[in-house]
Parts: C-alpha cells; structure tokens; sequence
C-alpha cells in the first residue's frame, strides 16, 4: 500500500499506465475500510492523494462512498487515523461548493466542530484548513451551517493554541470570512454585521488584541490588518518579530 502512495503521490501527474479510474478508486475505498493500521492508513493517504487531483478524481471519491469511511475514521481513538482523514476531507473541501455542501448534509463539518474543542496538534492544523476551505469558498447558507458546527467560540479559543501554524490558519480563516461576507454576498452585509458582532463578543477582538504583540510576523501581521479593516483600530506598536519556517514550510517563532 505505501508503494502505491508514492506511486500516486501527484494523480495529475502520473504515468498514463497508472492513472486511477473508478474502479481503483473504488478498491482503496474498500481497502481503507479495513481496520488494520498496515492497510487502512496508507489506503486513506492515496485517497488524499486522489483529493488532492482535479475533481473528476473528488467526483469518484464520493460517488465510492469515501465520505462515509471518512466519517467513520473521524471517531477512532488513533489520532494519526484520524488526522489523515482531516487531511483527506479538507482537500475535498477546496474542491468547491457542490462538494462542502456534500461535508455538510453527511455531518461531517460536526465531527471537526468536536475535533477543535481539543484535538491533538497535527488533526488541529487539518481540521482548521477543513474550515478555512469552506469560509473561503462557501455560500452564504454553507457559511451559516459551517458556523453552526464549528462554532465561533471554539475558532477564537484556536487563536490562542501553542502552535503556531494553527494560529494563522484561524486567523486567515476569520479574514476571509469578514472580507467575503462584506464584499462578496449580496445579502446588504446582514452576515457580516452579524460576524463581526458575534466574534466581539466570544472575545475574538481581545485575542486580535493580544496578538499585535506576537512574535511571528504573519501572525502578527494579520491581527493587525483585521483589527484595521474590521474593527477601525490603529496599531499596538511595533513589534521585534522574528519570522522563520522549519524543513517542512510549517511557521515558527
């Protein structure tokens, strides 16, 4: 199995002679649903592999009923199993609105929404860029349903987490939702009154606040430009940040 995810590591890439059709996909579903470690986790990394092709290869994914073995996962106690799956669902994600709306009627945006009450670092950082997809590309009803499972309060509380990565992947969330429910939906900015409100008053303006003072300057530097462009605020002050990325692009400070 973990011959074959390196194999399809790059789907659009890949020799003609190993392009995935329906019925691969059809078979790592089937292998995925295997409850042995060796099986069902490198099957669950080519169905991210898969994901993370045109959504031809998403189309297959779901119409094989990778969504529902997903779900499962997301409830086991093996929290590398579960932090595949996260990455497997955010990439569906970014595929677009049919497919969010598909996360969205199998409930699967309120198992991430128990996933960010406490989760372990690595499933945090997939479960956030789960939601960033769907505040970034969703409707307005998909939005509202996003938010009603991944609560707002439970989104600020991430703007306080250890890691770092995390943090800006929040904070980038909550920037693409302002800028999009005040610029982009036609519906006179009644959501977006309604956001910038609701964020206040879960404490989300107290977290901006303290993080113009953090140490790393992408974090530091989107507090800044919400409080600006949301909230009318000038800046705390200048910060010594130091900004850097470890071998594998992840931020830190």
């Amino acid at each position: 199995m973990w011959t074959l995810f390196y194999l399809f590591d790059d789907p659009d890439n890949m020799p003609r002679c190993c392009e995935f059709s329906e019925p691969h996909v059809a078979q790592l579903i089937a292998l995925a649903r295997n409850r042995e470690g060796a099986v069902n986790q490198p099957a669950i990394r080519c169905i991210g592999d898969v994901s993370a092709g045109d959504n031809r290869y998403a189309e297959m994914l779901v119409r094989n009923g990778a969504v529902a073995v997903l779900e499962s996962v997301l409830g086991s106690k093996d929290e590398e199993y579960v932090r595949e799956a996260c990455w497997v669902l955010a990439n569906l994600a970014a595929c677009g609105r049919e497919f969010i709306d598909i996360l969205l009627k199998e409930g699967i945006f309120r198992h991430v929404g128990l996933l960010l009450k406490g989760g372990q670092t690595e499933i945090l950082r997939e479960a956030t860029r789960m939601v960033e997809n769907a505040f970034l590309l969703g409707t307005e009803p998909q939005l509202r349903k996003t938010l009603e499972a991944c609560t707002m309060e439970d989104m600020v509380e991430l703007m306080g987490a250890q890691d770092v990565e995390t943090q800006y992947t929040v904070l980038y969330s909550f920037a693409m939702l302002l800028g999009k429910t005040r610029d982009d939906l036609h519906d006179d900015m009644k959501l977006y009154h309604e956001i910038v409100g609701r964020f206040e008053t879960c404490g989300g303006v107290s977290r901006l606040e303290g993080l113009q003072t953090h140490r790393n300057g992408k974090v530091y530097e989107l507090a800044v430009q919400i409080m600006k462009e949301h909230y009318g605020a000038e800046e705390v002050g200048i910060v010594n940040f130091e900004l850097g990325t470890d071998a594998k692009g992840a931020l830190y400070c």
